[in-house]
């Protein structure tokens, strides 16, 4: 901080350390320890973008606290930083820094927002309640995730316009405001959309030009997107015609609206304009009552979790209709960090139908199953460089029906084929991707498993249950294990899931549900003569989670359930009635997430919940 003094080098003995205590003395008087660095040290204007910190703090930083302090007409801000995060998932610890982290600092118009932005911000740790009791000049405030680059943004929502000043402080990063009077002004028209998130994953085209506001929803704090400032409300109507077209494809539950406001005035959250009240909207019914899960993720279906902790999800977009291109939907994977911060993967390769996605166990490779019309591509993303590798291409197969890595090595194993399908192994060991057979027989659609130095798959087909064969990875042998038509594998090996079938009724498929002992191949019955949708164990293999179809539900719009079944004490516990059947539990964790599609317009749109296990 402050100016930089350097001494010179003398060459001589006695000399050389004359010099050098005077240097010490030098700079221990250009930046003596706790020195405050005065950034702005007027008010400047609103107009004044300001910019400081260091810039060597590029990662690990979180912004630990905030405090505030009003004295008359001014409030004073106190960012304090540290170095990690001990409420992180990994718990990282804390450390001390003797500066703050690069920011800007700007204010934004129409209605006026200080936007603080923040590199190297990875932890935000701070709480709310010093913002919520800065009365007076903020209404409050609210962040955007970091997107990609982006840094970390902290929006403060002022009732005015404003001067500020700023200084730098060890660790702590000072701002002082102080209301700056202001002509009344006439009211102005907006158009608002309640898509923040959606901005916030940069979905938003930046030429309609809208920014974050804090708005007024019966009381209770929200944000949403605002346009510029319009002097009519038909030049506001003709903009919100045109964003209501230009994202009708990415949310079609999503609509945009005007609204007249007096100068810096709160807008109002107009919850009514969407079609489709996506955070509100419950999923589970239980204890006699609908209960509202935390939204993770709109608009995506949840694959899998990294060892990091990021959770992987799928999201499907529509073409631009105004655009000559093929109208054909294509998948995109995003990662949404413990944090909360999104990042869509910079891979160029279109997916048009992912239907299954796992990482390796260290986390460096990810498997990409994507399923078109005539094909069933694997793929491998390497998380390291951003290299795709089409495994088709390497002669792996182009019909693949499941993929499972292994469970201590980067090898990858699909049952897949050209003309037919045999169980094959991709080996990324050392790196290089080596193809081979992992048996020579001829195999069967379906899923796969792996325990320890066995593959597991079922042949649907035969037998009157199916049968679920073991293949020895080491000996290269197959042999029949018991009967099954699918199954699932607990994380620790121990266990498998079966479904076996009976007799098919109208069309409908009803199976018994058994947990089969891999170890003993001793097997007990969990549930009988169900209609079964999906199948999981706990990430800890405690616990078996699987929905199905109820013929007379509890309530009509809730026509599944939910079933935990406990292995140590093998109790069956129905958790609660579902308006979906697609339950997933997470890779690491504790959580379940449940993907409801709902329907807009004769559009389908996933959105994805998470259930914290009890």
């Amino acid at each position: 901080m402050g100016k930089t003094c350097k001494p010179g080098t003398i060459k001589y003995g006695i000399l050389w350390l004359m010099m050098l205590f005077m240097a010490l003395g030098m700079l221990a008087a250009c930046n003596p320890i706790g020195t405050t660095k005065v950034v702005s040290k007027k008010f400047v204007s609103s107009s004044v973008i300001t910019t400081g910190g260091d810039k060597s703090l590029e990662t690990g930083i979180n912004l630990k606290n905030i405090a505030a302090e009003a004295s008359g007409d001014e409030i004073q801000l106190t960012l304090s930083f540290v170095k990690g995060s001990r409420l992180a998932n990994e718990n990282t610890g804390e450390a001390a820094v003797m500066s703050v982290p690069e920011y800007s600092i700007k204010v934004l118009e129409d209605p006026h927002r200080m936007q603080i932005s923040i590199h190297g911000l990875n932890y935000w740790d701070y709480s709310d309640d010093a913002l919520a009791k800065a009365s007076g000049l903020i209404y409050g405030g609210f962040s955007k995730m970091p997107i990609e680059d982006e840094p970390f943004s902290l929006f403060l929502q002022l009732n005015s316009d404003v001067e500020y000043s700023v200084q730098e402080k060890d660790s702590q990063l000072i701002l002082t405001l102080k209301a700056k009077e202001q002509e009344a002004e006439a009211n102005k028209v907006y158009v608002l959309l309640n898509a923040y998130d959606e901005y916030s994953e940069g979905l938003i085209p930046e030429e309609l030009g809208f920014t974050p506001t804090l708005c007024d929803e019966n009381g209770a704090a929200n944000v949403a997107i605002i346009s510029k400032a319009f002097s009519t409300s038909k030049e506001a109507e003709a903009f919100r015609d045109q964003v209501n077209e230009a994202v009708k494809a990415a949310m079609p539950t999503k609509t945009a609206y005007v609204q007249e406001l007096k100068t810096d005035a709160l807008p109002t959250f107009d919850a009514g304009t969407d079609l489709a009240q996506v955070e509100k909207h419950p999923v589970l019914y239980s204890s006699n009552k609908e209960n509202v899960l935390p939204l993770v993720m709109q608009n995506a279906t949840y694959a899998c979790s990294a060892p990091n902790g990021n959770m992987l999800f799928i999201r499907t977009s529509s073409p631009d209709a105004s655009l000559d291109v093929e109208m054909v939907t294509t998948d995109a994977l995003w990662i949404v960090e413990p944090t909360g911060k999104k990042e869509q993967l910079d891979i160029t390769q279109p997916f048009y139908g992912i239907a299954a996605a796992a990482y390796s166990k260290d986390g460096q490779y990810l498997a990409i199953l994507d399923i078109t019309q005539d094909q069933s591509l694997l793929y491998v993303y390497n998380t390291q460089n951003g290299e795709l590798y089409n495994l088709a291409e390497e002669g792996f197969g182009s019909v693949t029906s499941g993929f499972v890595w292994d469970g201590s090595e980067n090898i990858l194993y699909g049952m897949t084929g050209f003309d037919k399908l045999q169980l094959m192994q991709y080996d990324l060991t050392d790196g290089t991707g080596k193809i081979s057979t992992v048996e020579e027989q001829e195999g069967f659609a379906g899923n796969i498993g792996i325990a320890g130095e066995k593959l597991y798959f079922a042949a649907q087909n035969e037998g009157e249950k199916g049968t679920v064969y073991a293949v020895d990875t080491a000996q290269h042998t197959r042999e029949k294990l018991t009967e099954g038509i699918s199954f699932a594998i607990s994380p620790d090996g121990k266990y498998m899931a079966l479904c076996r079938p009976r007799p098919i009724v109208d069309e409908v498929q009803y199976v018994d549900v058994v947990l089969f002992n891999l170890e003993t191949k001793e097997e007990k019955g969990i549930i009988e003569n169900i209609v079964l949708e999906k199948l999981s164990f706990s990430a800890d293999s405690s616990h078996v989670y699987f929905t199905y179809g109820l013929d007379a539900p509890e309530k009509e719009t809730y026509p599944y359930a939910l079933a935990d079944y406990a292995i140590g004490s093998g109790k069956l516990n129905t958790v609660g009635n579902l308006t979906t059947p697609v339950v997933v539990t997470g890779t690491y964790g504790n959580s379940l997430f449940i993907t409801d599609n709902m329907e807009v317009e004769g559009i389908y749109t996933p959105n994805t919940y998470r259930y914290d296990i009890q």
